[in-house]
């Protein structure tokens, strides 16, 4: 079995290689991509799916099209670090947009959240194509959030007119539910994974290409957001750490039992029955 490290270095060169291939393969691409349509990948730090739809501009851009949760297959920096740097994603129309860190201290901000809706908005505003793909997304949640084991990033996704799109973040939200995401990556209604982002702008803006940035296409399907399986995942988390360590405890007492009572003659045979099952508990399966 690998190690988290080996899994971790591994997925990294594998994103660092679709970005390559994105660079070499884009000039081609290029060439097949219409020149109306346009993909805009956001990223922010630091808000939860939770904190996002809170806001009412997010809420009213998720209106338009769904949201969902975001399991981060890599680290989050260095996901960015590859967005950022790949210019074959802006020749095939794909741009990237940082909108920064949204916590102040421990705590997300309100008013860095309203402030990256601004500078979303006024980034579709200088937008020339007639079709436009937002895929909005947040790699953590804050502090507080990471520390009690919320390790999920959020999602939300809405195509239309860049105007349109413009005009939905400066609105006030509707009275109508918002939609989920979902993609083969992970065949669950409402969790995406993050290499899903790259490919579906991809997909959206240079449909006919052949690249292939290691995801599968997020799609919209009716229903709400799961913010209780983002609960639940929370609470797991919790559960994961002390029942762990208990775990733990227990194969440490029962090995160093069991290994006593092999080395001393003086324990009598009543107990070596007892000491052996205990050995036999701790070993693994």
């Amino acid at each position: 079995m690998r190690s988290g490290a080996g899994r971790s270095f591994t997925a990294a060169a594998c994103l660092v290689f679709a970005a390559c291939v994105i660079v070499l393969a884009a000039p081609h691409a290029l060439a097949q991509a219409p020149d109306d349509r346009e993909a805009l990948i956001a990223t922010l730090d630091g808000a939860s799916l939770e904190e996002l739809l809170a806001t009412p501009a997010f809420l009213s851009l998720a209106q338009q099209g769904g949201a969902s949760l975001m399991v981060t297959t890599i680290p989050w920096d260095e996901q960015r670090d590859a967005l950022y740097s790949s210019r074959g994603l802006e020749l095939l129309h794909v741009r990237p947009l940082d909108l920064g860190h949204m916590a102040v201290g421990d705590r997300v901000s309100e008013d860095l959240l309203a402030a990256a809706a601004d500078t979303l908005a006024a980034a579709l505003d200088g937008s020339s194509a007639s079709h436009e793909l937002v895929l909005l997304e947040s790699g953590s949640a804050d502090a507080i959030a990471q520390a009690a084991g919320d390790g999920l990033g959020a999602v939300v996704m809405a195509s239309g007119s860049p105007e349109a799109l413009a005009s939905a973040l400066r609105a006030i939200p509707k009275a109508i539910p918002v939609d989920t995401l979902t993609s083969d990556s992970t065949r669950r209604r409402g969790v995406v994974i993050d290499a899903d982002v790259i490919t579906t702008a991809v997909d959206f803006a240079a449909p006919t290409s052949k690249i292939d940035p290691g995801g599968e296409t997020i799609r919209i399907v009716h229903g709400p957001p799961p913010l209780d399986l983002h609960d639940r995942y929370v609470q797991s988390k919790r559960l994961t750490v002390p029942i762990g360590t208990a775990a733990a405890v227990y194969v440490g007492l029962a090995s160093l039992i069991a290994i006593i009572a092999l080395w001393r003659p003086d324990i009598s045979s009543r107990h070596r029955p007892f000491c052996a099952s205990l050995a036999i508990s701790a070993s693994p399966a």
